[in-house]
């Protein structure tokens, strides 16, 4: 505003400043112009004068200062106050930060512009809070394997991009007791950007790991030892885990024992039951039942005890041929059998019972032998030999020094001066003194003659040969000479008188009756030739 001054008296003089009112903070010039004054007064020239308008100090208003941490930077907001009417002045605060922890947050005032001026930078704190986070828990279930076991806990809750190891307790190695539980638990904690507000646990259990009990399906006889009805020995009835020792129940069902004192489990099969020692320790049998009244989960099998294999040779007596018999002698078990066992064999030639000795054709034949104890079986179980025929070689002599037999009347055979035999006869009595029969010899005449018709042979020299045959082996040969045919008489009755010889005659009778004889003799003879003739037949 401008006012004249040095007026007379009581005049007044308005002046009208020429310059327009400002609003901003600046510098201004405010100008009375000459020519704006009239009536008594002039100015002598334009009066100007120098105004300002000063920008307005204002305050900060802060917004929240407590922060809790999400990821980003954060910073408290700052707000002017006093401001005139509907201005409005953006503040810039510096100071934003990410990570838990107390801060300083700033308004500089040299970074006030326009109308407003801050008398001095404004600063306040501010704190970033943990992040409160909570925890999932997975895993809480695990089988015995002798190593450390606890569930699995993530936190839930963190921002991208973060990640955060909760730490465990309560790891446990031993299956859980029965009905037992184990807990794990993360402590409530404040670590780095987060915490856990209160303490988070999780109930896991470990079970027992279920061991597969090997089938009990095949023993030897011998392998067994039995105390009781416990069996012990060389027999895993089971799979032992990573080398720990598992101690098992072995029971086999009243094991019937055939030897008083037996000290093996006979050969044939058995129920065999199989329990876990320690019930509650860290080991179960897969697919076991309980077991009512020894209250124990027991796996059931079946053990087959097979006899025990032992080898069998045999001899015979002899391979040959032989009339009175052959025997069959085992060579048995060397060394193979359980002390003070002694099995009896059954011995069969050609599937008939082997009793003792007995007479063997010639030929080939089988020898089966068989245990007839049922914790023995033999190998081999059959073997074939061989009896051959016994070599027989007929050496009496026909001959009389000349190197032939004469043949006389009747087809008889001189063997000796003044003794005569009929050869079919010598040959049949040398064969059965040696032990064969007739059915293993055959003989054969040179001329297709047969030997029961000497008698009729035309004179001359013939070969005769004799071979054997069946159980017997050999031959022989030798010569006959026939001479002229000698016809006997035919053989003549005895004239018997017509009337009885007086009494006390004794020798009237005598003489018919030696022809009588004769007659009988020559008769006897003759049938005996024919006999043996149609025994040759």
């Amino acid at each position: 505003t401008a006012t004249a001054t040095g007026l007379v008296g009581g005049d007044s003089l308005t002046l009208i400043v020429m310059t327009d009112a400002q609003m901003n903070a600046g510098s201004y010039t405010a100008t009375v112009a000459a020519t704006s004054v009239t009536g008594n007064y002039v100015l002598a020239a334009d009066a100007t004068v120098e105004f300002t308008i000063a920008r307005k100090t204002v305050s900060v208003a802060w917004g929240t200062t407590a922060f809790t941490y999400n990821g980003s930077a954060q910073v408290p907001t700052a707000t002017a106050t006093g401001l005139v009417g509907g201005d409005s002045l953006t503040l810039t605060v510096t100071g934003a930060k990410k990570d838990v922890g107390t801060y300083t947050a700033t308004v500089e005032a040299a970074s006030v512009t326009g109308n407003y001026v801050l008398a001095a930078d404004a600063t306040v704190e501010f704190t970033i809070a943990p992040k409160s986070i909570g925890v999932e828990w997975t895993n809480t279930a695990f089988t015995y394997d002798g190593t450390a076991h606890k569930p699995t806990a993530t936190a839930t809750g963190l921002e991208e991009g973060d990640s955060l190891t909760l730490t465990v307790t309560g790891a446990e190695t031993d299956a859980n007791a029965e009905g037992e539980t184990y807990t794990a638990t993360v402590k409530a904690f404040e670590q780095g950007n987060y915490k856990l507000e209160s303490t988070s646990t999780r109930t896991f259990t470990i079970a027992r790991r279920g061991l597969d009990v090997a089938e009990v399906a095949e023993a030897v006889y011998g392998d067994l030892q039995v105390s009781g009805t416990l069996v012990t020995g060389t027999h895993t009835a089971f799979v032992a885990y990573n080398d720990e020792e598992i101690e098992l129940i072995v029971n086999v069902k009243e094991a019937a024992l055939s030897r008083a004192a037996a000290e093996y489990l006979d050969a044939g099969e058995y129920e065999v039951t199989i329990a876990l020692a320690n019930e509650n320790g860290n080991f179960s049998l897969n697919g076991a039942t309980l077991n009512v009244e020894t209250q124990k989960m027991e796996v059931q099998r079946t053990l087959d005890v097979a006899p025990k294999t032992v080898t069998v040779g045999y001899t015979p007596s002899s391979p040959v041929y032989d009339a009175k018999g052959i025997s069959i002698t085992l060579d048995k078990f060397e060394g193979m059998l359980i002390e003070g066992d002694d099995p009896a064999v059954n011995i069969y030639i050609n599937d008939a019972p082997y009793t003792g000795k007995v007479v063997l054709d010639a030929g080939e034949y089988t020898v089966r032998y068989e245990s007839a104890d049922p914790n023995y079986a033999f190998t081999p179980v059959s073997a074939t030999f061989t009896i051959a025929p016994k070599s027989v070689t007929p050496n009496f002599d026909l001959n009389t020094g000349t190197g032939s037999q004469q043949i006389t009347g009747g087809g008889k055979l001189e063997i000796e001066e003044g003794e005569e035999t009929d050869i079919v006869a010598a040959i049949d009595n040398f064969m059965q003194s040696s032990g064969v029969s007739e059915e293993e010899m055959s003989i054969a005449v040179s001329g297709d003659l047969k030997l029961e018709d000497m008698a009729t042979w035309a004179p001359g020299t013939y070969t005769v040969k004799v071979t054997l045959s069946g159980n017997h082996s050999g031959s022989m040969q030798f010569t006959v000479e026939v001479s002229e045919k000698i016809e006997l008489p035919p053989p003549v009755a005895p004239e018997l008188p017509e009337t009885p010889v007086e009494a006390g005659s004794g020798n009237d009778w005598v003489l018919p009756l030696v022809i009588a004889i004769v007659a009988l003799i020559d008769l006897a003879l003759l049938v005996a030739i024919g006999v043996a003739a149609k025994k040759r037949a």
